[in-house]
């Protein structure tokens, strides 16, 4: 977030509004994959 605001020269707050969409997804992420275990486990024997 700081090197972006270094980078953008945009007001912190900004930042924190454009970044809550990722962190919802993220969290929607843990969530199914605690959910359900074996999505998180399926893939790395595939490679």
């Amino acid at each position: 977030m700081f090197a972006f605001k270094g980078a953008a020269d945009v007001p912190m707050s900004e930042l924190y509004g454009a970044a809550y969409p990722f962190v919802g997804f993220f969290i929607l992420d843990m969530v199914i994959v605690a959910l359900f275990p074996p999505l998180a486990t399926w893939l790395p024997p595939l490679l």
